[in-house]
């Protein structure tokens, strides 16, 4: 696990258990080397913390504005070998944190709940929000991932409540090959890193959002004839594609079939096919020399007034 990644390797200790948010003291904080603040805590400064076990660094290197203000970018990585006193509580953070368990239990306090984790189970956080998480017994193996980015608050806005910010990882070794290729484009030197490092957390996200439990139920009970009704228009967006007509080659009524494609899509049908067509015309008018007219032909765009 994480062969080929340089973490620097720090160990803390200390014996005593902290139970929940209530009996945690402000500013209480144990290091056995200061200098890891430094070297790759800075998510730990301005909170409260005890640090107890063995911690696994990524290197931090610096984030240019335009990955800032474009990207998805990578703000640090840990893997924590935790013993039973450590907790970190913290708020008004500008990141988004991944914690997964590897091993051991751990508890979190965030949003007024407390989530009990173990082994494969993944908590997604908004680290503006107060939080509370810290190891709920002898060990948690457990690594915290901080990311950032624009886009990204809009992506949590919009999923994570619907999904839930807990669930269970179904396929432990594809998270894992994410988090490494993740690591191993952001530890690396070579051209346009930072667009490589984007697209690597956004792969990251997009597969944890479909191990989530109403992803899973939603995708599962897709009708098959839904399904094929939408790759039938992926491939003839351009062709005149009338509710009536798709009502017929799908075999649901019109109402229903609006109902149910808005449901596991989140389009109407109008709206889907006409940002397919928007897309494609994109496409077109980057790449070639074609008229603004002819390419509203070619889409099935009638009025070029509209186009």
């Amino acid at each position: 696990m994480f062969e080929g990644i340089s973490l620097s390797k720090i160990q803390y200790s200390d014996n005593r258990t902290v139970s929940s948010l209530e009996n945690v003291k402000v500013g209480e904080i144990l290091l056995s080397d200061s200098s890891a603040v430094e070297e790759g805590m800075i998510y730990l400064k301005d909170c409260s913390y005890r640090l107890d076990g063995i911690s696994r660094l990524c290197p931090q290197f610096p984030i240019s504005d335009y990955a800032r203000n474009n990207l998805f970018f990578l703000q640090s990585f840990s893997f924590w070998e935790s013993g039973m006193s450590y907790y970190t509580k913290r708020k008004n953070l500008d990141s988004y944190l991944i914690v997964v368990t590897y091993s051991g239990h751990g508890k979190i306090d965030y949003l007024g709940q407390t989530f009990s984790l173990e082994e494969g189970d993944i908590f997604i956080i908004d680290c503006k929000e107060p939080h509370f998480y810290c190891s709920d017994g002898d060990s948690w193996y457990h690594s915290d991932l901080h990311i950032s980015g624009n886009i990204i608050h809009d992506i949590y806005k919009e999923f994570l409540p619907k999904h839930g910010f807990c669930f269970h990882l179904n396929s432990w070794s594809e998270y894992q090959s994410h988090l490494e290729g993740l690591l191993k484009a952001y530890i690396s030197a070579g051209p346009y890193r930072e667009l490589q490092i984007s697209s690597k957390i956004n792969s990251l996200l997009i597969y944890l959002l479909t191990q989530t439990p109403t992803y899973s139920m939603i995708h599962e009970a897709m009708p098959d004839q839904l399904k094929y009704l939408i790759h039938y228009i992926n491939n003839n967006y351009a062709n005149n594609l009338s509710l009536e007509y798709l009502s017929d080659f799908s075999g649901f009524s019109k109402y229903h079939l609006c109902r149910i494609f808005k449901k596991y899509t989140g389009y109407t049908i109008n709206n889907y096919i006409t940002r397919l067509r928007i897309e494609r015309a994109k496409d077109l008018l980057k790449t070639t020399s074609l008229p603004a007219n002819k390419i509203c032909i070619m889409l099935g765009i009638e009025d070029t007034n509209y186009f």
